[in-house]
């Protein structure tokens, strides 16, 4: 981010650790940090939200049925478009929808085995790119965050792996 924001910061609600905190609206913060600050600025909040993206894109081309949430940014409308339109989607998130929807024909035997693996295994193949993305940031606390946040969701990965005797290579990511 270009800018020092503590006015911002100043006005979010207090989050007391050790009280059940229920009258935090992530979407009404959302919308908030969104008018306070500018749009490059705000691509990168955006990004902290593209895993519900993923999620509800998930949800929508493999059929899982499950509720959309409403915390990425796009709408269900919005999304069902894109799914049409890959080129709306992030790029890496486009090439799922291209391949997985037979958009695309791999040119060789590399390629082939890439549209194999994103057949397969989407969701490992969705959060690895977007982890890769994020990982590679020139924004240093996109970086760190999603550094530790995904470190931290393959440790965790990897124990229930363990515990019900899987191989963690196809649980892991990045």
């Amino acid at each position: 981010m270009s800018s020092n924001y503590y006015y911002l910061v100043a006005s979010l609600p207090k989050i007391a650790f050790d009280l059940e905190q229920k009258d935090l609206d992530i979407l009404a913060l959302k919308e908030e940090v969104k008018e306070n600050t500018p749009s490059s600025d705000y691509a990168y909040v955006d990004m902290l939200f593209t895993p519900y993206d993923i999620s509800n894109l998930l949800n929508k081309i493999l059929e899982r049925k499950l509720p959309f949430s409403d915390k990425g940014r796009f709408t269900e409308e919005q999304l069902e478009i894109a799914i049409e339109r890959p080129n709306r989607l992030p790029a890496f998130m486009g090439d799922f929808v291209k391949v997985y929807k037979g958009k695309v024909e791999p040119e060789d035997e590399e390629e082939q085995a890439k549209h194999e693996y994103i057949l397969s295994e989407p969701e490992i193949y969705l959060y690895t790119q977007f982890y890769n993305e994020a990982t590679s940031s020139r924004n240093k606390f996109i970086r760190d965050w999603f550094t530790i946040d995904r470190d931290i969701r393959n440790i965790l990965a990897a124990v229930a792996a363990r515990r019900l005797g899987i191989d963690r290579e196809n649980v892991l990511i990045g």
